[in-house]
């Protein structure tokens, strides 16, 4: 007798572990399909929203940009009919006026300084010959 119970006993723990598995298993593997969508779901709008945010800030700078070059523009026509000392006045106000710049040079088309402006330093700046610099090339 006591050789049957101790079989029933273990044919019961074999039933119930294959109880157990068959009902673990499924839910093991809906949560893990469950974490994947809730990961791709939050991740979605976290891209979307950083992406946003790049665009954003590109299209500051691009304004910012647009900007400059008008002021550059006008700066270059009415700086072409004054002397020296004007020249210097008015492109010292602009740069004074402008927080993104710290320094401003006037340059005639042969690449030769004529101008240079620079607030982080107290001396002179020395007058330079950027013709052989790439953006110099573009610009013409």
């Amino acid at each position: 007798m006591f050789f049957l119970k101790k079989i029933k006993l273990r044919i019961f723990h074999k039933f119930l572990l294959v109880v157990v598995i068959s009902a673990v298993i499924p839910i093991f593997i809906s949560g893990i399909v469950l974490i994947n969508k809730f990961q791709f779901s939050l991740e979605t709008p976290i891209s979307e929203l950083h992406i946003n945010l790049a665009e954003g800030i590109k299209n500051k700078i691009e304004r910012e940009m647009a900007k400059f070059d008008r002021d550059a523009l006008f700066l270059s026509e009415i700086i072409h009919k004054m002397d020296q000392n004007s020249r210097q006045s008015v492109m010292l106000s602009y740069i004074n006026n402008e927080p993104l710049l710290k320094e401003i040079s006037l340059v005639n088309p042969k690449g030769l300084e004529l101008i240079k402006i620079n607030l982080l330093s107290e001396k002179t700046q020395e007058l330079g010959n950027i013709s052989g610099e790439d953006y110099f090339k573009e610009a013409l």
